[in-house]
């Protein structure tokens, strides 16, 4: 026989009798974006405004158009922005300021959304003072 035809046969046999290759199929992680929600009281990110509106956190609440909730976020109010990632497509957001115990203490700001495949998209919400309860 060949030794040129010989040497891949060779070359199989001793692949074949090494330790073994694992080979790991995974599913690639859906295609998501950003959606990033910043806040300001009274124009300012000033942590004090928070204090002076008795806000503890920012809830957000972010659905599909059909209403479905798909993220609930309840950041601190002093920090003024958060990130959460989302599928691709149209989504609508809703940011309301609650005191510590959990009550609103402002009206809400509802906001459609659009959020694209690995781009960050982001909203900025406004409460002036009049959006806040007595």
């Amino acid at each position: 026989m060949d030794r040129k035809l010989l040497a891949p046969i060779a070359l199989a046999a001793l692949l074949g009798a090494a330790p073994g290759c694992i080979i790991v199929h995974e599913d690639p992680e859906p295609a998501t974006g950003t959606l990033t929600v910043r806040w300001s009281i009274e124009g300012t990110t000033d942590p004090a405004a928070c204090g002076w509106h008795r806000v503890a956190w920012a809830q957000i609440v972010i659905s599909a158009p059909d209403g479905e909730v798909e993220a609930s976020l309840t950041p601190a109010c002093s920090v003024f922005a958060t990130s959460v990632g989302l599928y691709p497509g149209r989504h609508r957001l809703a940011v309301t300021m609650l005191d510590s115990y959990g009550r609103s203490v402002s009206t809400t700001v509802n906001a459609p959304v659009d959020v694209w495949m690995d781009h960050t998209s982001t909203v900025i919400t406004e409460f002036p003072a009049t959006s806040f309860y007595q």
